[in-house]
């Protein structure tokens, strides 16, 4: 499998995974143990396979083989959750290459927040297009892997203050496009004032220098000030982050922003309600991280062909609700980005919805009705079109006693704007798509 990065491997992960697992089984001490493990196979038809815009189109069976592995595991001294999936997909008439991919997330802690310090490691791998208007296939998409590790030494002052500092290193690396690939390294001083059991105030300053690689020139120095207050409650919990971002670019002027972040829950009965916002500044290399999920309805990163410094805005509602029916669950979610690049004509802006309903007819029997569509919207200095983008889908799931897991699912495509230049119009298509999938469970 063709997925060497840089010198430390995602295969690091799963072998802390297996270690942990042999040790949690002789562990008396162990206070969460959950492994999950499971091979899967999908074959499905679509009858546009290259999402082509007119008639010349291509009817195809793609299949895609997976290996998932998983699981949180904690002591009295480290905490461990990871969740990958390696996965391989082949196209019955070589519409695209067939391609081996690991995607997902892994983080270990070691050491508690009464210690005297600990030692903070994660690492994500997470598919991006290599542009923002490219259509969504397989051979479009490159795949992005952060490194990240931070130690950090704590002192507490007195029951209500505690003071930490963090040593900062995070790679990030690209399979396909080493010329993105980049390294930051710096520092954070931390001050956590405790007002009382539910809820505390946070003060951060953070360092941080970036390098890239493959171009010098664009290096970049940030700092962050910024203040946090978190409040955790019985049916409401929300943290909410203001301050200031400043870069200082190897060439070129210095640019300050304001910087937030707001993070909201909210349960009532069988109603779970969620908003999350945040602005910050970042760039093409990194964008906003990868979060580590299989078929995230969030928007993922798009690529740039240039390097550049870029301010990010995120938001995104969500609402779940079990008060239609006893057996039914009903979704929806909005979400809104926006990037704001220093130098490059490729600002954009993304607008979605969705909605969902799951139903189920038996204790292992469910459907499920799914609905999501996206606007993504280009300055008018970029050369990139506008477009919609709609996806609807149903499915049919049931889950055998022995771990076998069955799904049946049909899904309708559409993408399409009001271009008037034909080479614009070529990117227009409708995709009809048939598939069968089956899982069994290892753990």
């Amino acid at each position: 499998m063709d997925i060497t990065l840089g010198k430390l491997s995602p295969y690091l992960a799963l072998s802390l995974l297996t270690a942990a697992m042999n040790v949690s089984a002789q562990d008396p001490d162990a206070v969460d143990l959950d492994w999950r493990a499971s091979v899967g196979l999908v074959s499905e038809i679509t009858n546009n396979a290259g999402k082509v815009h007119g008639e010349d189109t291509l009817s195809e069976r793609q299949d895609e083989a997976r290996l998932e592995l998983g699981g949180d595991y904690s002591n009295s001294l480290i905490e461990l959750g990871v969740n990958y999936r390696a996965s391989e997909r082949r196209f019955d008439k070589d519409s695209q290459k067939d391609r081996r991919r690991l995607e997902g997330r892994s983080e270990l802690t070691i050491g508690k927040p009464y210690h005297l310090g600990d030692l903070y490691i994660s690492h994500t791998r997470q598919s991006v297009l290599n542009a923002p208007d490219d259509v969504d296939l397989l051979a479009n998409t490159d795949e992005r892997e952060i490194l990240t590790a931070r130690p950090s030494l704590r002192w507490r002052a007195s029951a209500a203050n505690t003071f930490v500092t963090s040593g900062n290193y995070a790679r990030i690396d690209y399979r396909f496009a080493p010329e993105r690939r980049s390294e930051r390294t710096g520092a954070t001083l931390t001050w956590l004032r405790r007002m009382s059991p539910t809820d505390n105030f946070t003060f951060t300053a953070q360092q941080t220098e970036i390098a890239f690689d493959a171009a010098p020139e664009v290096d970049y120095d940030l700092t962050t000030l910024a203040v946090t207050y978190a409040v955790e409650l019985r049916q409401l919990s929300y943290s909410l982050r203001a301050g200031r971002n400043r870069t200082k670019p190897a060439i070129g002027e210095s640019v300050s922003r304001p910087t937030y972040s707001a993070d909201i829950n909210y349960t009532s009965g069988p109603n779970l309600w969620s908003l999350s916002a945040s602005r910050f500044l970042t760039d093409s290399s990194g964008g906003g991280g990868s979060a580590g999920e299989f078929d995230r309805f969030n928007p993922r990163d798009a690529s740039t062909a240039r390097l550049d410094q870029m301010e990010r805005i995120d938001a995104e509602f969500t609402w779940r609700t079990q008060a239609l029916c006893q057996r039914c669950s009903l979704s929806a979610g909005l979400f809104y980005r926006a990037d704001d690049y220093q130098e490059i004509d490729e600002d954009r802006s993304e607008l979605g919805a969705r909605a969902g309903l799951d139903y189920r007819l038996a204790p292992s029997t469910s459907v499920r009705l799914s609905w999501d569509r996206r606007d993504h919207s280009f300055d008018e200095d970029s050369d990139r079109p506008d477009y919609r983008l709609t996806r609807t889908q149903v499915s049919y799931n049931h889950r055998f006693i022995s771990g076998l897991n069955t799904r049946v699912y049909v899904r309708y495509h559409q993408r399409g704007s009001h271009w008037a230049d034909a080479d614009a119009s070529r990117r227009e298509y409708t995709e009809a798509v048939a598939g069968f999938g089956l899982t069994y469970d290892l753990l």
